[in-house]
Order: C-alpha cells, then structure tokens, then sequence
C-alpha cells in the first residue's frame, strides 16, 4: 500500500530537517541563514525553490534524492540559501533572465564546491572543474554580476554549462513573477522587507567568520570573500569627490541671480537708468587645488588609472565653465611608487586632456606612501604649492602609511578588481585611522 499525500510531506520535511542539522554542525557560522528558511511542500516546484521567505519541495522527488545520496539534499538546501543569502532573487533588475539565473547558479555551487565540508563534499565532474576554472580567470570577482558579465560574452557555452550548476527552480524570484504580482504593492513591499532580513543575515555571518571563525580558514574561501564584496558600502564616485568642493568666486557675469524687476522698474522710472546691474561674479563650487596621487608600483593598469584619472577630473571641474580652472585653482597629478617619479602642475582643461591621453606608467617599484606626502609638505613649505583641498590617492593599498595626519583631508581609493580575495586594505591595522577610504569599479 502505498503512502498517502499527507505521509509523503511529512517524510520530506523530515528529511530537509535532516539536511539542516547536518548543514548546521559542519557549518556552525550559516546557522542564521539555514534558519532563515521555513520548508514547504509545494508540488508546483520543480524540486526546489525559494522565494526569499520559504522553501518549496516536492515530497517524493525529495525523497527520491535522498535515498540516491543525502548529500544531493544537503547541496540543494544549502544551494537555495546561499541565493538568499547574496540576494540573488532581489537584484536582477534587468539582466537577461536565464543569464542571471545559469550566473547565479554558477556562483553558489562554486562556493559550495571549494568548501571541502563532508556534509556538502561530492566529486565533481572533470568538466564542470574544468568549466569553473575557465570562469575564475575569466572574472575579476567571483560575484554573479561578474559571472553574468563572462556569460554574456561566451553565450555559446551557456547550454553545457547549466547541466552542470542547475539545482533549484527559480520561477519565485521575484523579477521572474507574473504582471499581476509585479504590480501588487504588498508583494512588492514584502520582497522589500525579505531583502532587508538577508542583508542583515549576511553581515551577521561576515561578522562570525571574521571574529570566531579564522581559526578554520574560513576567511579565504569563496563565500568569505563574496560575503565581504556583497556587504561593502555602495557609495557613488561622485557624490563623495563633492566632499573636497568649497564657494569659488569667478568672474562672470550671473544672469541667474539677476532680478529683472528692479532692472525693469529703474528703466521705467528713469527712462535709459537701471537701477541694478548683472552681477560681476558668481560663486560656484569647485577644488580650489586638489592633489592626485597615482601609485605606479605595479598594482594598476594603464588602463584603469586612465579611466580614473578622467572620471575624477570630470568631477571635480564640472561646474567650472571656463577651459581653465580658474585663477586659484589647479591640478596636480604626481606618479610614485617608492619615490616620486613624475609630477604634472595642470592649469586647464586641454592641459588635462593632453595628459590623460598621453599617459604612461613610470616606476613600477615598491610602495611608499609617505613620499608623496613629504613631497607635498615641501612644496607647501617652500610656498612653489598651495596647501591642496583634498589628496586622493589611487592605489591597491599595499605600502608605508604615514603616521601622521597631513593639514588636509586624504581618501584611498582602491580598484574594486584587486580584491578579488575579499581582503580589503583598509581593515588591516596598517591603514592609518585618519584616511578616508573608497572602493571603485573604474
């Protein structure tokens, strides 16, 4: 006599009970996320899926799965909690559906198999090896945005590679739902909610590897690694640049402020008499000196410096209408690795152009950052410099900080894709705690 629907729901929430306690003792540090999901039998799923708040299964397949190899479950639990866990069913946005998913899938079980964990340990087919390799080295970071990017670019592979990744079903996420749900504004504000939960569960775990569990090495896995890019503060380019702007007077005549009643009413009253004139100067924001330091012992690109050099530039002159920067204002841009290799005084905006277009890499030795510092500190002194409004400094973050802060402010901006390790310069004791600091996609 066969089981009855009810005796069959029940095996299988035994069963993905099972799979969580086994998770849960291998991997004491996921215990909030393998909590996070509630298990659900649903027979619409194809096997597996999660919605950000439950788990869906299909009892007899479970079942099924667990009588060929209990670790299938285990994988497939810890599978579609690690989607929850990096978000993957709030962001999207307006990727290519069955690209992001086959990246998303592509990213968890690289995760799940780097970890070595007996719970979750299967042998892993030579070609799915082999797959994973080619995309480690083809991706900056091991991130599904990234894997997504590769994707898109050798679509030809997509077909073999989804054999090997596919575990769960992903018609819940909520990008993928139907038009009558994507425009409910419970849902909407329930996936809102669901999203803000797992971000808090992320950064609970980063925080438990981080403090209590070093001692294994969790920190230089994958998941460690992902976690930390997953959870560093988005901050845009621009907006933290403003910070070094202050009032500068050009000028120039300013018909935005100029009243025209008063204008008027003098013409009137006095026939060819105004009584006010335009304004002579107006004040807007710019850097009145501001100081680039480019670090050329090796660790950036041309490439890269080069695309940082005219974002940061754009930025910081943007208000400016003049070719020039202004009588006060000026461009430094220094190059140095151990010592000071090149420096550029530039005063417009065609100098600027001419430099970044020209531009080469001199140095390529170790890294000092104190030479720069003490280079500015001199020309201040000597009176050939200004004291600049702000330095920023673009570099991987691997050197000699000076100890003692200069008389303006200083940021550290690092090239996202030198971290592809998860390990961020500035959470090492070294990095001085008077620096700003800012990680950039350039």
């Amino acid at each position: 006599m066969g089981r009855s629907n009810k005796e069959w729901e029940n095996l299988g929430l035994k069963i993905f009970n099972v799979a969580k306690n086994e998770l849960y003792l291998s991997m004491r540090y996921l215990y909030p996320a393998l909590d996070g999901l509630e298990a659900v039998p649903d027979m619409r799923v194809d096997f597996l899926a999660t919605d950000g708040a439950k788990l869906y299964f299909i009892p007899m397949l479970s079942a099924e799965k667990y009588m060929e190899n209990p670790i299938l479950i285990n994988r497939a639990y810890l599978h579609s909690v690690l989607h929850c866990l990096f978000g993957h069913m709030f962001r999207r946005e307006s990727r290519d559906e069955d690209v992001w998913n086959l990246a998303t899938d592509i990213m968890v079980e690289g995760i799940i198999d780097e970890m070595g964990v007996a719970s979750v340990e299967m042998v892993i087919p030579p070609l799915k090896e082999e797959a994973t390799a080619r995309i480690m080295r083809e991706c900056k970071i091991f991130s599904a945005e990234y894997i997504y990017d590769f994707l898109k670019k050798n679509k030809e592979d997509m077909l073999s590679f989804e054999k090997f990744y596919k575990v769960d079903d992903h018609s819940l996420w909520s990008d993928n739902a139907d038009d009558e749900s994507k425009t409910d504004r419970n849902k909407k504000e329930e996936d809102a909610r669901e999203e803000e939960l797992w971000k808090d569960v992320s950064t609970k775990i980063q925080t438990e590897i981080e403090t209590y569990s070093r001692s294994i090495g969790i920190e230089n896995t994958k998941l460690y690694q992902s976690l930390v890019i997953k959870n560093r503060e988005k901050v845009s380019y621009t907006d933290f640049l403003r910070k070094f702007k202050e009032p500068v007077e050009e000028i120039r005549l300013d018909f935005e402020t100029f009243d025209y009643g008063f204008y008027n009413y003098g013409l009137r009253l006095y026939g060819n008499m105004p009584l006010i004139e335009e304004p002579e100067y107006r004040v807007t924001e710019a850097v009145k000196n501001f100081v680039v330091v480019i670090d050329t012992s090796g660790s950036v690109s041309r490439e890269i410096v080069t695309g940082f050099l005219e974002e940061t530039v754009n930025i910081l002159t943007e208000e400016s209408m003049d070719n020039d920067f202004g009588i006060a204002r000026q461009c430094v841009i220094i190059q140095c690795d151990n010592q000071i290799q090149d420096v550029r005084v530039l005063k417009d905006r065609e100098e600027l152009a001419t430099y970044i277009k020209d531009f080469e890499i001199i140095g390529r030795g170790g890294t000092d950052f104190r030479e720069a510092f003490s280079y500015i500190a001199e020309e201040v002194k000597s009176g050939r410099m200004s004291k600049p409004s702000g330095l920023i400094y673009f570099t991987d973050g691997y050197g000699t900080y000076p100890e003692i802060k200069p008389e303006y402010d200083v940021v550290f901006v690092f090239p996202e894709t030198a971290y592809s390790d998860g390990k961020l310069p500035y959470l090492s004791q070294e990095f001085p705690v008077w620096a700003m600091h800012l990680v950039v996609n350039v």
